[in-house]
């Protein structure tokens, strides 16, 4: 027998304080094509991933949100979702961002709340001529059914 696990949630990316404040919003875009098209499980792969375009109209106004999702298989069996959480986080200390959010629900063990945010120290960075991704992060996690 299998279980159905949804992951869904958000990355909030930074906006530069320099002139070309989406110069990092479009390096994040950058990175995520670079993840692979198939992954191996628990996977993390390019189609999870989407976001705006860069205009109001489009729906940015100065934070430039990605959005993602996906469904697996029996995530909750055999520690995968620590497995996925070590890959999202992988991702995350490669991206220029302020905070990102994933909610688990699972049919087994319940719903789970993942939040991180960038640590003072490398939001200061964002306002340097070559900021460095945010690598260093609080995350609070949150469980229940």
């Amino acid at each position: 027998m299998s279980f159905e696990s949804l992951i869904y949630g958000y990355i909030d990316s930074i906006t530069w304080l320099k002139d070309d404040y989406r110069k990092y919003q479009r390096r994040n875009l950058e990175l995520l094509n670079q993840l692979p098209e198939k992954d191996e499980y628990p996977f993390l792969s390019r189609g999870m991933f989407s976001a705006p375009g860069f205009e109001p109209q489009e729906g940015t106004h100065r934070s430039h949100v990605i959005h993602f999702g996906g469904s697996y298989r029996n995530l909750e069996v055999d520690d995968d979702m620590s497995g996925w959480l070590a890959k999202f986080e992988g991702l995350l200390s490669r991206l220029y961002w302020y905070s990102a959010a994933v909610h688990v629900m699972t049919e087994v063990c319940g719903v789970y709340r993942f939040e991180w945010s960038a640590h003072s120290d490398v939001i200061d960075t964002y306002r340097a001529d070559d900021p460095s991704p945010t690598t260093k992060w609080e995350r609070k996690d949150t469980s229940g059914t």
